[in-house]
């Protein structure tokens, strides 16, 4: 991305009118931490990817208008996390609850506690080779409009070795290490909450931005389907 990072996290807001833009953004952000709309706000960071993608609001963010389409998008998404990242790490955390829970009764021998462990190291590892697969399965959608472009591993395949995707992933990774710490001391201390608001609807637009800017640099290669 060709702009600085005081430009990269005002974007979500460069609209006018500012205090009507900001309002519907504290709102879709409220419904994302009540499940609501969780599928808005992703369908949303995906409409940014496309749009990006496509040349088109470069230095002004997309309405949120209409909502059919991100809800669509949004559950798109959802199921690429869910498959990435959910599954997997709810999987690391059931096995580690029953090594915890059945070890102390002594219900299991040495060999059950190898293989529920060899499993959760399993499972580990595909949380983090999710999180790499991610943002290329959310670019892939975005440049090609067909949700089962994620799942087209032939076509990722000339994507996910190159230089290029691997400082785009480092980006979103510690973009979203640094932001998931702030808005979690945010929610803790309660009194920021609103600021945890706005800095995880800061987070949305941001690696929107980050996944348009490399989408349209995959178009460009011409490597869509």
């Amino acid at each position: 991305m060709d702009k600085t990072w005081l430009s990269v996290m005002e974007y979500g807001f460069q609209k006018e009118p500012k205090i009507r833009r900001f309002m519907y953004s504290m709102v879709m952000v409220l419904l994302y931490f009540f499940g609501v709309g969780i599928p808005f706000a992703l369908g949303y960071m995906m409409k940014i990817t496309r749009r990006i993608a496509n040349g088109k609001n470069i230095d002004q963010p997309p309405n949120y208008r209409p909502i059919k389409p991100l809800v669509k998008d949004g559950l798109v998404v959802g199921f690429y996390i869910t498959i990435l990242l959910a599954i997997p790490s709810i999987g690391v955390t059931v096995t580690d609850h029953i090594v915890t829970s059945y070890v102390s009764f002594g219900s299991l021998n040495p060999t059950e506690i190898a293989v529920i462990n060899g499993v959760a190291a399993g499972l580990l590892v595909a949380f983090v080779c999710g999180t790499y697969l991610l943002p290329v399965t959310i670019c892939a959608v975005a440049v090609n409009n067909e949700w089962a472009s994620g799942l087209d591993f032939s076509y990722l395949g000339q994507i996910i070795y190159s230089k290029s995707y691997l400082k785009m992933y480092l980006k979103f990774v510690m973009i979203s290490m640094l932001m998931g710490v702030l808005v979690w001391i945010g929610v803790t201390l309660i009194v920021t909450i609103p600021l945890a608001l706005v800095l995880w609807f800061i987070y949305i637009s941001t690696i929107g931005q980050l996944f348009g800017y490399y989408a349209m640099e995959i178009k460009q290669k011409d490597l869509g389907n």
